[in-house]
């Protein structure tokens, strides 16, 4: 395999995910990022492209507590799982009177599919009236990344994911459930055929149990082009779990491994880039 156009797939870097201090901390994630920061400066020669996902949600989401309420008004803590069942028994139920009809189907709809719906922190907050520090990347990776966009060396994309509040989204391609009425929730084909343009895709970021999870399994579930299965190569040490969801993200790594997701340690990415390199 010959390259010369290469592109990295950043997925939420965020303050949240990968600051000791963040509302969601992923353990591990701040070390990871140094890493990957470190591997951008080295090897941004090499890289064409950076894209860089962000978590971007309204206080007022179906995934944080203050959705749902118990008899006695309490929300319900972080990691909370809310099922149909509960809601039928009323020990949680929808604060907002309208979207009760609303949520049961959507966790109904949820549990078809075999996922359970669960409460995390309030995290990766927007608002126009105040700064959200939780949802911007952490200097290790926006300091990197800012040498890679000043030095001319390619072109940086975000993407925000996550921002309708009616439903989850862990992939940077869609929605848990898509809705109709809002495209930015349903799968995001230009995104994908923009990856698949590249000889080859790395990819890291937080949490390796989930939004990098899933969204591996989106890629490989909808690539048009069966050699595209292996351009895409997961650094391995600038990725890691939500705590307590280490064998989520290992069996979703073995799965990918069998449809031709490879592994490489950040100390081999740039040996192995330049052992491709194609002038």
């Amino acid at each position: 395999m010959s390259a010369t156009n290469i592109c990295l797939l950043i997925i939420d870097p965020q303050f949240d995910f990968c600051y000791r201090t963040g509302s969601l901390f992923v353990p591990g994630a701040d070390k990871d990022m140094k890493r990957l920061g470190d591997l951008i400066k080295k090897a941004a020669h090499r890289i064409s492209k950076i894209y860089i996902s962000l978590d971007s949600h309204e206080f007022t989401s179906i995934f944080h507590p203050c959705w749902f309420v118990d008899e006695e008004g309490n929300n319900p803590e972080p990691f909370t799982v809310i099922t149909t069942k509960q809601i039928e028994k009323g020990v949680w139920i929808p604060f907002f009177v309208d979207m009760v009809e609303y949520t049961y189907d959507y966790i109904a709809d949820l549990e078809t599919a075999g996922k359970p719906h669960f409460i995390w922190p309030y995290h990766c907050l927007m608002s126009a009236s105040y700064f959200s520090e939780g949802r911007s990347m952490v200097p290790s990776v926006s300091e990197a990344v800012h040498y890679f966009d000043r030095g001319n060396f390619g072109d940086v994309s975000y993407i925000n994911k996550g921002m309708n509040g009616c439903t989850e989204q862990f992939s940077i391609f869609k929605a848990e459930l898509p809705l109709e009425e809002d495209p930015a929730t349903q799968f995001n084909r230009k995104l994908l055929d923009d990856l698949e343009s590249y000889d080859l895709v790395l990819v890291s970021g937080e949490a390796g149990s989930h939004c990098v999870a899933e969204s591996l399994k989106d890629m490989y579930d909808n690539f048009t082009n069966k050699d595209s299965a292996n351009k895409i190569i997961l650094i391995s040490d600038t990725v890691s779990p939500v705590k307590g969801f280490a064998s989520v993200q290992r069996e979703a790594i073995k799965l990918l491994k069998t449809r031709g997701l490879r592994c490489k340690h950040s100390t081999n990415i740039l040996k192995y880039i330049n052992s491709i390199w194609h002038n």
